[in-house]
């Protein structure tokens, strides 16, 4: 368990260090050169992050996409080093 504090501060009522780059739930989404987003961040070669998404259970199948590697929600599961 490694804490991280980047986007949820303790002085916002973290203590435990949770964040979705520690959560078991998140996964990297990377870029794909057929993608129609010119100037956004999802086409690109597939070596290239795009941003970070959630597919906690509740999400039923589905994934919530996220620019920033770093949040918090209710969802949260600690990953297993």
């Amino acid at each position: 368990m490694t804490e991280c504090f980047k986007g949820w501060s303790k002085e916002d009522g973290n203590t435990a260090g949770r964040c979705c780059c520690n959560c078991a739930n998140q996964v990297e989404i990377m870029r794909h050169p057929w993608n129609t987003m010119i100037g956004g961040r999802m086409k690109g070669p597939i070596s290239q992050n795009a941003g970070w998404g959630c597919r906690a259970p509740d999400f039923e199948g589905k994934i919530i996409f996220l620019e920033d590697q770093h949040s918090a929600c209710e969802v949260h599961e600690w990953k297993n080093d």
